[in-house]
């Protein structure tokens, strides 16, 4: 049984930003035995797998990108092709945080989520997707918000990207279904960022009674990117503390 679960001889790209967990779902799939290539964008806080490269023997390259676009990431999928033969597996989790009113929003703040969540993801799909197609095997996952099914008030324009990060996975599932192509998503509930302490209002709303962790997600993204998912595809699972089983 755990040979289905095992990613050595694979390479996986995992592409982050905002609030993205990078440094942990680098290590879970290190861990199963993948080289890794991640790629951030942003702010986010690379202190943490930058410290894990230097100990991976070469496993794992981290690069920083100013962009999310669909020549930046080409380039990115060129060089770790370059570096590691190929890429396997891809992990999106892009994840710019923004709440607001709507009546409030400006335009400028609405092409910032959407370039980000959902314009980013699915142009690090195109660019990583055309490489699997050569190769006739890929891995793609893409860890969104549960929000993307539910809504919230004043969070309209995240809820809108990750909405259409769902249908972009459903659909794109389709597409390269016979292409040897896999793609699934996670949808996450309340997990904590780096520096961040629990809501106690959030807390008592959730039915485990807690915030999620990256260890929360992690192994789930592990099975998607291995052999004992091959029979899956089109999928979004949430992990999520019970919250969407909530009327």
């Amino acid at each position: 049984m755990t040979e289905d679960f095992d990613l050595s001889g694979r390479v996986a790209l995992v592409v982050g930003a905002g609030e993205s967990w990078l440094w942990a779902l680098a290590a879970s799939l290190l861990e199963a035995g993948a080289a890794v290539m991640a790629v951030k964008s942003g702010k986010t806080d690379t202190s943490s797998i930058k410290e894990m490269a230097k100990k991976s023997e070469g496993k794992l390259q981290v690069t920083d990108v100013a962009t999310l676009d669909y020549i930046t990431l080409s380039r990115v999928v060129e060089d770790g092709i370059s570096r590691f033969g190929k890429i396997d597996i891809l992990v999106n989790s892009l994840n710019v945080r923004f709440a607001r009113p709507v009546l409030e929003v400006s335009d400028v703040e609405w092409e910032r989520v959407m370039a980000v969540n959902l314009r980013g993801l699915f142009d690090a799909c195109r660019a990583a997707g055309k490489h699997m197609i050569e190769k006739g095997y890929g891995k793609i996952i893409n860890v969104t918000s549960c929000l993307g099914e539910r809504g919230m008030a004043n969070s309209s324009v995240y809820c809108a990207a990750a909405g259409g990060v769902l249908q972009l996975t459903r659909a794109l599932a389709l597409e390269w279904a016979k292409r040897g192509i896999t793609v699934n998503a996670i949808e996450l509930g309340w997990l904590l960022g780096q520096s961040e302490t629990p809501d106690e209002r959030i807390t008592r709303f959730l039915p485990l009674r807690r915030y999620g962790t990256p260890d929360d997600f992690t192994p789930l993204v592990v099975y998607l990117a291995s052999p004992a998912s091959d029979y899956i595809t089109g999928q979004a699972y949430r992990v999520d503390g019970g919250v969407m089983s909530r009327v």
